[in-house]
């Protein structure tokens, strides 16, 4: 499987190993580092505290979670006047060190997640400083917009 280089050798194709995806392909894969593993923080963390998040960043690369993260801003934009023009929220929604995601139950049911499970570790992981909730949230019936988080770092 071969992937473009987003680094500094832009367009230089790649091979990944193999038992990095199925063989079905890889719709989107996500960078974790063994620093980040490594520290005290993550480690603290629950087992599956750690597995959401890196979940989480591996997810936000997905086309379907990319489209539905621009429908949610532009949705936001209109609400709450934010003045985003449709090439900033497209830049938002497709750039992929982006801080923002969704991960609606639709979505991350595919992952074998169940809501509560869900719900559990991902207050765990914004309590912990890793996530932040940035628009929606609890009871309501809207896709809940999040953020990646460096305050875990402090």
């Amino acid at each position: 499987m071969l992937h473009r280089s987003k680094g500094g050798q832009m367009g230089k194709l790649r091979k990944l190993p193999e038992y990095s995806y199925d063989d079905n392909g890889f719709s989107a894969f996500g960078f974790v580092s063994a620093d980040l593993m490594k520290s005290k923080q993550f480690q603290n963390l629950s087992p599956p505290a750690r597995l959401l998040y890196i979940t989480c960043i591996a997810h936000r690369n997905e086309e379907k979670a990319r489209e539905c993260l621009s429908l949610r801003l532009s949705e936001i934009n209109e609400q709450c006047g934010c003045g985003w023009s449709t090439s900033e929220i497209k830049r938002l929604s497709n750039d992929p060190k982006g801080e923002y995601f969704v991960f609606p139950a639709c979505q991350y049911q595919e992952y074998g997640f169940k809501y509560g499970w869900f719900s559990k570790y991902m207050s765990e992981l914004i309590d912990a400083g890793f996530i932040c909730r940035k628009w929606g949230g609890r009871n309501q019936y809207t896709v809940t917009v999040y953020s990646f988080d460096k305050r875990w770092k402090r």
